[in-house]
Parts: C-alpha cells; sequence; structure tokens
C-alpha cells in the first residue's frame, strides 16, 4: 500500500512543484502563437503587395500601359504646356504677357473701368502679370515629379535587397523562425517598414494636405525637391498631380468670363489682339469636357491603387496590434 501512495504522490509532483514551468510553457505558447500571428498577417501583406505590384508593372512604360487613363491625362496636359510647340498654351501665355511684343495692346485705365471686378482679376493674373504662367509651370512640374517618382517607386519594391525595407522585414521573420522576438526589436523593424511604405506607395498621413496643394504654391512645385512639404509617394504625388491640374483646367475656363468683358470693349484693335492671340487658342468647350473627363478617369485610376495600397497596410496595423497588446 505505501508503494501505491508512494506512486501517486510522485505522479503529481511535477504539477505541484513546477507551477513556474507550467506558467512559462504558457507564455511560450503565447509567444509561439504571436510569432504566428505576425508570419500570417505578413503573408497576407506580401499577397497583397505582389497584387499591388502588378497593377503598377515593372517599369515606368508598363506602369502607363496598365493605368492609361493616367498616361492619357499626363500626355494631354504636357502637350499643352509643351514650351516647343508654337501654339500650345504655354506659349500663348507667354508671349501675351510680353510687353515688348504686345505692350502697346494693354488696356488703359479707361479700358479698364470698363471691365468688372472679375474680369480686372483675371486680366491682372493671366495676362498682365506672369502669375498664371508660373502657376502653369508649376502644374507641369508636378506631372514630371510624378514620372520621377513612379519610376523610383517601381525600382525600389523590385529591390531583393537591405535596401527594400520589406524584404529586411521578410529575412528578419525568416531568421526568427518560431523563436521568442523582443518587441522593441519586432517594432524597430516594423517601422522600417512603414516608412519605407510611406515614402514610396502611399502617405496617409500627408494625404488630405497634399489635396489642398494648389498651383500657385511655388516652393512646393520648385525644381528643387528638398524644398517640396508634399509627399513623394506614388499614389501622393499621381493624385497631387491630378488635381492641381484639374484645379488649372478650371481657371483656364475662366478666361472665357474675361473674353466677354473684352469684347465689350469700343478698341477694335485691342479685341481682335485677345481675340487672335489668347482666346482663340484655347481649347474649346468641348475640349474642356474631354479633358475633364479624362482627369477624372485618371483620379478613378489611382483611387484604385490607393485602395489597394489601404488593404496592404491594414496587415502593418495587425501586427502592430500584437504588439500593443
Amino acid at each position: 500500500m505505501p508503494m501505491k501512495h508512494k506512486f501517486l504522490f510522485s505522479s503529481i509532483l511535477p504539477l505541484c512543484v513546477f507551477p513556474v514551468a507550467l506558467n512559462a510553457c504558457k507564455k511560450n505558447k503565447k509567444i509561439d502563437n504571436d510569432t504566428t500571428k505576425i508570419k500570417n498577417f505578413w503573408a497576407k501583406f506580401t499577397t497583397n503587395l505582389e497584387q499591388f505590384k502588378k497593377m503598377l508593372g515593372n517599369n515606368i512604360n508598363k506602369f502607363y500601359e496598365l493605368n492609361a487613363n493616367y498616361k492619357f491625362f499626363k500626355d494631354v496636359m504636357l502637350e499643352m504646356y509643351n514650351e516647343d510647340s508654337q501654339d500650345s498654351l504655354y506659349n500663348t501665355i507667354k508671349n501675351i504677357i510680353d510687353k515688348s511684343k504686345y505692350g502697346k495692346m494693354d488696356l488703359n485705365d479707361n479700358e479698364l473701368s470698363q471691365l468688372n471686378e472679375n474680369h480686372i482679376g483675371l486680366y491682372n493674373q493671366w495676362i498682365n502679370s506672369s502669375t498664371k504662367l508660373n502657376e502653369l509651370i508649376n502644374v507641369r512640374n508636378i506631372i514630371n515629379d510624378a514620372d520621377i517618382q513612379i519610376s523610383t517607386s517601381i525600382q525600389k519594391l523590385s529591390l531583393n535587397n537591405n535596401a527594400n525595407a520589406f524584404y529586411l522585414f521578410n529575412s528578419y521573420l525568416n531568421e526568427l523562425g518560431k523563436n521568442n522576438f523582443k518587441d522593441e526589436e519586432m517594432q524597430l523593424n516594423l517601422n522600417k517598414v512603414k516608412d519605407f511604405f510611406s515614402n514610396y506607395i502611399y502617405n496617409a498621413n500627408k494625404w488630405e494636405s497634399d489635396l489642398n496643394n494648389n498651383s500657385s504654391n511655388n516652393k512646393n512645385n520648385s525644381n528643387d525637391i528638398h524644398e517640396h512639404t508634399h509627399s513623394h509617394a506614388l499614389i501622393n504625388i499621381t493624385m497631387n498631380a491630378i488635381v492641381q491640374n484639374l484645379g488649372f483646367i478650371k481657371q483656364i475656363k475662366n478666361l472665357e468670363d474675361l473674353k466677354s468683358g473684352i469684347n465689350k470693349l469700343n478698341n477694335r484693335d485691342k479685341k481682335e489682339h485677345f481675340n487672335v492671340n489668347l482666346f482663340n487658342k484655347l481649347p474649346t468647350l468641348n475640349e474642356f469636357e474631354k479633358l475633364n473627363d479624362s482627369i477624372i478617369q485618371a483620379q478613378d485610376q489611382i483611387n484604385l491603387l490607393r485602395n489597394k495600397a489601404i488593404e496592404i497596410y491594414s496587415s502593418i496595423k495587425d501586427i502592430e496590434s500584437i504588439l500593443n497588446q
């Protein structure tokens, strides 16, 4: 009988004497579960990322092939702003404000008094100063800026080395295996992923402020990108280019209002000058509508990319939620 009692005692001894070991097992199991969850979220991230990369293409030419609406918008706008085309909007505005050519056609005080306040504002911005020519250059610059960023982002995403934070994080998880991870180390590597994402794909924090940029912001549209405060992430910069150009197109359309004021003047020579050298060279109302439609379609196309980017980023949030438990 004592032998049986001893056997029973020894059977329950580990459960009574080693509760710390039992807690450690539970903790290790939790850590293993957390590691597995993070890896599963990362697998979802990489799946969505690959789908996103297919939407971009593997180079800028493929991007324009896959995103034809954006390319059409870009090509049409750059043709309007082309310095080498005699009848482009760029050269039309450049010539009309050239005092050495047409200074004698400037409206005098009496003629200006015949215009309403809105007409005078348009005249001063488009004809009597370089204000709108500078804005035209700005909206052209942001399209070219977007071109550079599209190419750069696609190239960065294709890298299979530590210059690509996604590759780096994937390598980190592979090395980790099912082992315990340090929260600080995991967060540090995840922060690199977040920074890389916001630098090259989509910056949600700057989305609203980027869309509030306009063609009059000379600093944000200068050739020196170090002066820019807007995001250069692919989705931000392409949508920024669309929004700024859409706004500028609406301003060009406002010149129709100035035309109605100019045509009420008594000076026939000046009326003919502004009609021949400015108003008749502007897009027709039908052309404006087509241009507006193409810009809206380009906007829809970039929004598809944005929606996919948001889906990708949700996995990063899921991983962070585990670290913040």
